[in-house]
C-alpha cells in the first residue's frame, strides 16, 4: 500500500487532509517512524484477544465431558449464569473505567488491566466448584474493560490518518504527531493540520459541552443520534443470531446429531480461524474502499439471507434426520458466521470511536460496551434457556431482529469514510468544527507556524 496515491488518500481521509499529508511514495513498512508506530499499536490492537477468547473458550469447555462431569453437568439457567457473569463484571467497571481514562490517561489504564487479567485466570484456573468459578469470571470481565475500553480509542487517536480505518477496524499530544506521523519534522504542515483539528475540536467542545456529564452524550440531537447509534451495534452485535454460536455452538451441533467432542472442537477451531480471515481481508482492510455503511449493508443483508437457510435447514434436519442436510447447516452456520465478520466483528469499536467527538469519545465508548454487555448477560441467560424449550424455532426470532437491523441501517447509519476524527461533525448536522479548522489551518500556514514540542524520552 503506497502512503501517498493522491486518490487512496482522498478516499482514506477527505481532499483537506490527503493534500498535506508528506509526499512519500514508499510503502508504509520502509518508513522507519510509520513502523515504529505501528507497532507500538499492535498492544492496544491485540488486547481485543484478552476479550474475544472468552466466547471460544468457554464454547470448547462445554464440549469437554471432564469439564461438564466437574461442574456437575450444567445446563439452562445455570450454564447461562456461567457465562453470563463475564460481561456482567464488565459492565461493573465501566463507570470506573471511563472516569480512569480520561483522568489517568488510556496507557495507564490499559496497565492495570493488563495486569490483573494476568492474575485472575489463576483464580478461575484452580476453582474448586461452580460458586468459584463463576466469581473469578465476574472479577476477570471486570477487569478485562480496564482494556477493552480505552484500547479502540487509543488506536483511533494514534493511528497514522491514511491507516485510522484499517488499524481501528483490526481493533494527544503534538509530540506523538511530530515523532509519529512527520517523522520528527516540527514544521510538517500534516502536524499543522492535525494540531489545528485537535485545538479547534476541543476548543469547541469546551464552549458547548461539560467535562464530565455522561448527560453530554443526549445533550444535543446530534450526539443523541450518535449515542442511538452506538446502543444499536453494542445491542445487537449481541443479538443478531451470532451470540448462539459464540457461546452454544454445542447446543447448536447437538440439533443437528454432531455430538462428537474431536467434530465439536474441530468446527470450533475452524469457525473462529474463517471469522478472523473475513474480520481481516473482507472488513478491516476494505473498510476505506467500500466504507463503513456499505459494509454493515453487505454484512446484515448476507447474515439475513443466509440465517434463513439455516433455520429452515435445521428444521428439515429435524423431520428427516437426514445427514446431509446436517452437513448443509454447518455450511450455513459458517457462511453465517463470514457475513457477520465483514462488519459486525471490526466495526464495533471503530465505527463509534470515530462518530463521537473527542470529550464525550470515551463515555460514548463505555455506553457502547454497556449496552453490548447488557445484551450478552441477557442473551447468555436467556438462549439456553430458549434452545432447550422451544429448540431451532427460537431461531425464527433471529431472523426477524436482523431483518429489522438492515432496515435501521439504511435509514439511521451515515458514512464516515472520507473524514478525519474531526471532520466527521459534519456528517452529524454539528460542523461547525469543520469550518474552524480550515480557517485555523490557512491563518497557521500564513504564519509559517510551526508545532511546538515537548520532548518525552
Amino acid at each position: 500500500m503506497k502512503l501517498l496515491e493522491k486518490k487512496g488518500a482522498e478516499t482514506s481521509v477527505g481532499t483537506s487532509l490527503a493534500a498535506v499529508v508528506p509526499q512519500d511514495t514508499r510503502p508504509w513498512y520502509r518508513v522507519p517512524h510509520l513502523v515504529k508506530l505501528n507497532i507500538l499499536l499492535l498492544v492496544p490492537l491485540m488486547s481485543s484477544a484478552s476479550i474475544d477468547y472468552d466466547g471460544s473458550m468457554m464454547n470448547g469447555l462445554q464440549t469437554l465431558p471432564q469439564w461438564r462431569e466437574y461442574f456437575e453437568n450444567p445446563t439452562g439457567a445455570l450454564l447461562g449464569a456461567m457465562n453470563a457473569v463475564y460481561p456482567a463484571g464488565k459492565i461493573v467497571a465501566l463507570f470506573l473505567v471511563a472516569f480512569l481514562s480520561d483522568r489517568i490517561g488510556r496507557k495507564k489504564t490499559i496497565s492495570i488491566g493488563a495486569l490483573a487479567c494476568v492474575a485472575v485466570p489463576f483464580m478461575q484456573g484452580m476453582s474448586k466448584n461452580t460458586s468459584m468459578f463463576i466469581a473469578s469470571r465476574a472479577l476477570l470481565g471486570f477487569f478485562t474493560s480496564f482494556i477493552s475500553q480505552p484500547s479502540p480509542i487509543l488506536i483511533a487517536e494514534l493511528a497514522y490518518p491514511m491507516h485510522r480505518g484499517k488499524i481501528t477496524a483490526l481493533y494527544n499530544t503534538s509530540f506523538i504527531l511530530v515523532k509519529h506521523h512527520a517523522g520528527g519534522d516540527e514544521f510538517s504542515a500534516l502536524v499543522d493540520f492535525e494540531m489545528a483539528e485537535i485545538e479547534t475540536a476541543l476548543t469547541f467542545e469546551a464552549d458547548t459541552l461539560s467535562q464530565n456529564s455522561w448527560l453530554d452524550l443526549f445533550r444535543t440531537p446530534a450526539n443523541r443520534k450518535r449515542s442511538l447509534i452506538a446502543f444499536i451495534v453494542g445491542w445487537f452485535t449481541q443479538w443478531n443470531g451470532i451470540n448462539l454460536v459464540s457461546y452454544y455452538l454445542a447446543l447448536i451441533l447437538n440439533t443437528v446429531g454432531i455430538m462428537s467432542v474431536k467434530e465439536q472442537t474441530l468446527i470450533n477451531a475452524l469457525l473462529n480461524v474463517s471469522n478472523w480471515l473475513a474480520a481481516v481481508f473482507v472488513g478491516a482492510l476494505m473498510v476505506d474502499r467500500l466504507g463503513r455503511r456499505t459494509l454493515y449493508l453487505i454484512s446484515t443483508g448476507g447474515m439475513f439471507i443466509s440465517y434463513i437457510i439455516w433455520t429452515s435447514l435445521t428444521g428439515s434436519f429435524i423431520a428427516t434426520n437426514n445427514a446431509t442436510i446436517g452437513k448443509a447447516v454447518i455450511a450455513f452456520v459458517f457462511i453465517t458466521n463470514l457475513f457477520y465478520a465483514i462488519a459486525w466483528s471490526p466495526l464495533l469499536q471503530a465505527y463509534t470511536v470515530e462518530i463521537y467527538p473527542y470529550t464525550p469519545r470515551s463515555r460514548g465508548i463505555s455506553f457502547l460496551y454497556m449496552s453490548s454487555f447488557s445484551a450478552l448477560v441477557l442473551a447468555n441467560q436467556v438462549n439456553p434457556i430458549a434452545m432447550h424449550s422451544i429448540g431451532c424455532k427460537y431461531y425464527i426470532l433471529f431472523c426477524c431482529i436482523i431483518l429489522l437491523l438492515l432496515v435501521t441501517i439504511w435509514f439511521l447509519f451515515p458514512e464516515t469514510k472520507g473524514h478525519t476524527l474531526e471532520e466527521i461533525r459534519d456528517v452529524f448536522g454539528d460542523g461547525q468544527v469543520s469550518r474552524e479548522m480550515e480557517e485555523r489551518v490557512a491563518r497557521k500556514e500564513a504564519e509559517g507556524h510551526a508545532v511546538e514540542v515537548e520532548r518525552k524520552e
